[in-house]
């Protein structure tokens, strides 16, 4: 889980925020179907079992670990509820200085609830190129959010996400800013 002040952090920021950026009476929307880019930073959480090759009938041992994540995704938003997306994201673990790397492919559900608050759901699958962890993976993606439309090209994101099949597991919380290319 991600730590009481980091949680606070994100809290307070996209608090504060969201009246910034969603004045009222002003009507704007996305001009659609349209391509996007979207970047995202944030803290995320490590989990792994750090045992090789021992007999499963022990139980995994479980190191977690916080850290720094960033990542980019290119989409297409298709309607004002649908949109894919494929990104690629780095997790920094901070004390071991470990970098897992994934790259996703995603649907996004949106709910355009008022013309600048989108809350998003986000299901897909996420390839993992973890360092401490031999092989690769493939397992599900689950991201839920909302976005607060700026203009009639950008938004401002607040998301979580997550994967995992047990350990490994990896969880980020993160602010994002998205462009769309057709304003």
């Amino acid at each position: 889980m991600l730590s009481p002040k980091v949680r606070k952090t994100f809290t307070v920021l996209s608090i504060l925020l969201l009246p910034a950026y969603a004045p009222i009476g002003l009507a704007v929307s996305i001009h659609l179907p349209s391509a996007y880019i979207e970047a995202d930073v944030g803290s995320n959480l490590v989990s792994v079992d750090v045992r090789q090759n021992e007999t499963p009938t022990a139980g995994p041992i479980i190191s977690r670990t916080a850290g720094f994540v960033w990542g980019a995704d290119f989409g297409y938003q298709f309607n004002p509820y649908w949109a894919v997306e494929l990104g690629f994201s780095q997790y920094k673990q901070s004390k071991s200085h470990n970098t897992v790397e994934v790259t996703d492919l995603v649907a996004k559900g949106i709910w355009p609830l008022a013309e600048r608050f989108k809350p998003f759901g986000k299901l897909g699958m996420t390839y993992l190129f973890p360092e401490a962890i031999n092989g690769k993976m493939l397992v599900p993606y689950l991201g839920v959010g909302f976005a607060v439309v700026i203009n009639s090209y950008s938004e401002f994101t607040v998301q979580a996400t997550g994967f995992a099949i047990g350990p490994p597991s990896l969880g980020a919380l993160l602010l994002g800013f998205t462009i769309y290319l057709n304003p």
